[in-house]
């Protein structure tokens, strides 16, 4: 299903900057389903402990990280970047850098806020109106929690 479209910014230099803090899960809410959805949990926020991320166009493609810990998450990044384009129609050559990543597989939350920070700020880049349902489900997040 294409996305809506919207008409991009003016200035072409213009990147959008998303920061997306860590969460910490205390555990499955309904693991039995009978409130309509398997799976949820409660979670607090992590604060200073965060994915950040900047997007922007570029004439050519490039992603980048500040970090090791940042560059292990730019083939997830860019594979994000890709589902983005396809559904949007818009495929024009962009820059991601990653300046910061939450661990993977630490309970943060990691993979699903790297998701959710490059949807939002693809969305914000190219003025389409995405919820933030819209953009998990397009990156396959929120099957679990």
């Amino acid at each position: 299903m294409p996305l809506p479209t919207a008409p991009p910014p003016a200035a072409t230099n213009v990147g959008v900057g998303v920061a997306a803090p860590g969460r910490l899960h205390l555990g499955f809410l309904d693991p039995s389903g009978s409130l309509g959805r398997r799976f949820g949990s409660l979670g607090l926020v992590v604060g200073g402990f965060q994915t950040r991320l900047t997007l922007r166009r570029a004439s050519a493609p490039r992603l980048s990280s500040a970090t090791p810990e940042a560059q292990r998450e730019l083939e997830r990044a860019g594979e994000h970047l890709t589902v983005l384009q396809r559904h949007s129609g818009r495929t024009e050559p962009l820059q991601l850098h990653l300046a910061e990543t939450l661990p993977a597989h630490a309970g943060f939350g990691s993979g699903t806020q790297l998701a959710l920070a490059i949807g939002r700020a693809f969305a914000a880049l190219h003025g389409l109106p995405l919820t933030t349902a819209e953009i998990a489900r397009l990156l396959g997040r929120g099957r679990r929690s």
